[in-house]
């Protein structure tokens, strides 16, 4: 499927005062692109300087689609854990001699036993 070409400036960033690299935006629509490792080999077209950008092999199962649905599974996964930890904790697993059990205002009177 062929889109339609955009326009975008390339930018510098420098990464320090010695060093400054050419940076060139990509559309939104391209974000889940985003780490990847891409193969940029420089060519001419129609007697001008281009590039062409080649997506690395694990970039051919990405596609906006398949990263909204990581991202569902894993905020779906962190609802869940959020659920557990707001679950009060169970009562079967506490000691009956705890510090509930305490029942003398003066700490100082009471055996430590652990």
């Amino acid at each position: 499927m062929i889109k339609q070409p955009f326009q975008s400036k390339i930018t510098k960033l420098s990464a320090s005062k010695t060093r400054a690299y050419p940076t060139l935006r990509l559309p939104k629509e391209y974000l889940y692109l985003v780490g990847e490792k891409v193969e940029i080999n420089p060519i001419e077209h129609e007697g001008k300087q281009a590039f062409l950008i080649t997506l690395g092999c694990n970039s051919s199962n990405l596609t906006p689609d398949s990263l909204n649905s990581t991202l569902e599974t894993r905020l779906a996964s962190l609802e869940q854990r959020i659920i557990e930890l707001e679950k009060p904790p169970s009562t079967a697993s506490e000691k009956p001699d705890g510090p509930g059990e305490i029942r003398t205002p003066d700490l100082c009177r009471v055996k430590a036993t652990s």
